[in-house]
C-alpha cells in the first residue's frame, strides 16, 4: 500500500520535469517576439541574447559635446565651429566599448558623466540624451534597456533590420526601423559618437561612422535576457 501511494505521489512530479523538459526544448530564436522586444542575438546556451524594443524612442542628441556650464554656451550656435575648440569639450572618460556586450556599461559611463545636450534650435538644454532616454525606459515591465553599442546595433541590422535583394535592400518588417541614421553607445572622440545608417540605399546601407554628438539621431533600445 505504501508503495503505491509513494507511486501515486511521483507521477506529478514526472509530469512536472517532463512538461518542463518540453518547454525548454522550444529553442528561443532570432526574430522572436520576447521579454518586452524581438530578439536579435542570441549567445551560445541557446538561453541568452539581446532585445531590442519594438519601435523607435525619438530622436535625440548624444551629449557630452561640451559643458553645460561653459562660459561660451550662449554663443556656441552663433559659430558652430566653437564646438569643435577644445576649451569648451566636456571631459568625459569611459563609453568607448565597442563589442557586443558592452552597451550597457557604456550607457552606465553617460549616465554617470551627467551627459547634457545643447539643441541647436534654441541654444539651451533639455538634459535628454540618448542613453538617458535609453536608461530611463519602461516597456512591458521591463526597466533595464540601455543603448546598444556599435557591434550590437549593426548586429540589429544584419540580424532583423533589413535583407539584400537584387542590388536593394528590401525591409524584412521585423523591428520597424526608419531610414535613417540611429546612434550607438559608442563614443569615437570627445564630440563624437558612432552611428549606423539604416538608410535603404546600397551606398549607405550598414555603413557605421562618426557623427558630431549634438546631432539629433534616431534611437532604438536593447536590453538582454
Amino acid at each position: 500500500m505504501k508503495k503505491i501511494l509513494l507511486l501515486l505521489l511521483c507521477v506529478p512530479l514526472i509530469f512536472v520535469y517532463v512538461y518542463n523538459t518540453k518547454e525548454n526544448e522550444k529553442k528561443l530564436k532570432i526574430g522572436d517576439y520576447y521579454q518586452g522586444g524581438i530578439i536579435f542575438h542570441i549567445d551560445k546556451s541557446g538561453e541568452h541574447g539581446l532585445i531590442v524594443s519594438p519601435k523607435d524612442q525619438g530622436k535625440f542628441e548624444w551629449g557630452c559635446c561640451f559643458s553645460i556650464d561653459d562660459a561660451h554656451l550662449s554663443t556656441l550656435y552663433k559659430d558652430s565651429v566653437k564646438l569643435l575648440d577644445k576649451d569648451i569639450r566636456a571631459k568625459m572618460s569611459g563609453a568607448n566599448g565597442l563589442a557586443i556586450g558592452d552597451g550597457l556599461q557604456n550607457t552606465i559611463d553617460i549616465i554617470n558623466a551627467n551627459c547634457q545636450v545643447g539643441n541647436r534650435e534654441n541654444g539651451k538644454s533639455d538634459g535628454l540624451t540618448a542613453a538617458k532616454v535609453c536608461y530611463d525606459l519602461i516597456l512591458e515591465g521591463y526597466d533595464d534597456w540601455y543603448l546598444p553599442s556599435k557591434a550590437e546595433l549593426n548586429l540589429i541590422i544584419e540580424n532583423i533590420g533589413a535583407r539584400n535583394r537584387k542590388g536593394y535592400v528590401e525591409y524584412s518588417g521585423i523591428g520597424d526601423f526608419t531610414e535613417g541614421i540611429y546612434w550607438t553607445s559608442s563614443q569615437s572622440n570627445t564630440c563624437g559618437a558612432w552611428t549606423q545608417n539604416f538608410n535603404k540605399y546600397p551606398t549607405n546601407f550598414r555603413v557605421q561612422e562618426s557623427k558630431t554628438k549634438y546631432t539629433k539621431l534616431f534611437v532604438r533600445a536593447i536590453r538582454s535576457f
